[in-house]
């Protein structure tokens, strides 16, 4: 999740678009995990 965080911020100035998508399928790999 820190790494994401970092990302958004550094990539929310160029594109917040493709950070979003990259994340959604991240966090939906995270939660069985976590589970």
């Amino acid at each position: 999740l820190k790494p994401s965080s970092i990302q958004a911020s550094e990539f929310d100035s160029s594109d917040e678009e493709p950070i979003e998508d990259e994340q959604t399928p991240i966090q939906i790999s995270w939660l069985p995990l976590t589970n």
